[in-house]
């Protein structure tokens, strides 16, 4: 249904080259000391890896033609060593930002890096299961973003949770590299996507049974 990986090599080395120096420049690292991945710990889970950040800048300002991103609370759901939540803090007018992942290690190493950044009091980072994460935000819209952390039925799960604790805000799955979108339209709304870089925007406007 969706066409994937049809970016040419120019576009990938662009990409990459952009992550290299801004993370670079950040002092981030990227890779646990024990050097494992997460991979082998959920249910769908890809081994980690920090997504082209210029994606979460393409999804952002599209973003911001529907939305405010000042009222609006960013969740890094899988944020791995915690760059991408990061980077969205730094670049972006967010109400609220902070990450969870399953892996305990990579969120102490996104700690670390949040201190590296002197972000502490910017993004908070948080040990948990996708498939148990329920809180109460407050925002008006309440944003998911995801870099293909897990299956469609966890993010489903994900997104029901949310409805559940944030029954005033408006859900969305802001998506990167979007192998799981033909099943999360079956609940949710495309208001978005990028053929080329495969990314996407979904909006749950309708509660998850």
């Amino acid at each position: 249904m969706f066409e994937h990986n049809a970016v040419s090599d120019e576009f990938r080395r662009i990409n990459q080259e952009y992550n290299h120096v801004w993370l670079s420049e950040h002092s981030i690292s990227i890779q646990c000391e024990n050097g494992r991945s997460r991979s082998n710990l959920y249910e769908g889970c890809y081994p980690h890896m920090v997504c082209w950040l210029q994606n979460i800048d393409r999804l952002n300002r599209a973003l911001s033609n529907l939305i405010a991103l000042s009222q609006s609370h960013l969740i890094d759901a899988g944020c791995g060593c915690g760059a991408a939540a990061l980077y969205n803090s730094e670049n972006w007018d967010w109400q609220g930002v902070e990450g969870f992942d399953i892996d305990p290690d990579l969120v102490i190493l996104a700690k670390q890096n949040a201190s590296a950044m002197n972000a502490e009091g910017r993004v908070f980072f948080e040990h948990c299961d996708a498939k148990n994460w329920e809180r109460f935000i407050g925002a008006e819209n309440l944003i998911f973003q995801l870099f293909n952390p897990f299956s469609a039925n966890i993010i489903l799960t994900l997104v029901k949770n949310a409805q559940r604790t944030n029954p005033a805000s408006d859900i969305y799955i802001s998506y990167i590299n979007d192998h799981h979108l033909a099943e999360l339209l079956d609940a949710g709304d495309l208001l978005f996507r990028d053929e080329i870089y495969n990314l996407s925007i979904v909006k749950f406007s309708k509660t998850i049974g």
